[in-house]
């Protein structure tokens, strides 16, 4: 899908076209970066199936993010250890698929950002989650 542009976002996007049907009957997970949306609003979106499992909005700037969207009965969790750890150099928002044995964590990295203190973050985010999580599989996903 290419991007979009002017006063509409990426997740109002699919939404409204309706691009989340019938042909994502088979995903669990969905993942979005940059979606421009703070977040207090991104709460209130709504596409069918879905809950919205975590998402990371910056509070002082309008545009990165991340968030996660999971199929409604898929069981989340939150994983409080990584909390706070999200800023402007490492945009992220991470779930536990406690049925699947997943995590899953969603990351931004914008273009403003320290490329290396990006790694570092994603570095400890990774040790953390190999020191807590030891029967887990960790999915990355991102930009």
């Amino acid at each position: 899908m290419g991007a979009t542009h002017g006063k509409e976002n990426k997740c109002m996007h699919l939404i409204k076209h309706k691009m989340l049907n019938s042909s994502l009957r088979n995903i669990d997970v969905l993942c979005f970066t940059e979606h421009w949306v703070k977040a207090d609003y991104l709460k209130l979106i709504q596409i069918d199936q879905y809950k919205l499992a975590s998402y990371f909005s910056g509070k002082k700037y309008n545009h990165g993010g991340s968030c996660i969207y999971v199929k409604n009965g898929i069981r989340t969790k939150e994983l409080n250890y990584l909390k706070g750890i999200s800023d402007k150099e490492f945009e992220m928002s991470v779930t536990e698929l406690v049925d699947y044995g997943f995590i899953i964590v969603c990351i931004y990295r914008s273009p403003d950002s320290n490329f290396w203190t990006f790694f570092k973050t994603l570095e400890l985010i990774i040790q953390k989650i190999v020191k807590k999580e030891k029967n887990f599989l960790c999915v990355v996903t991102g930009t």
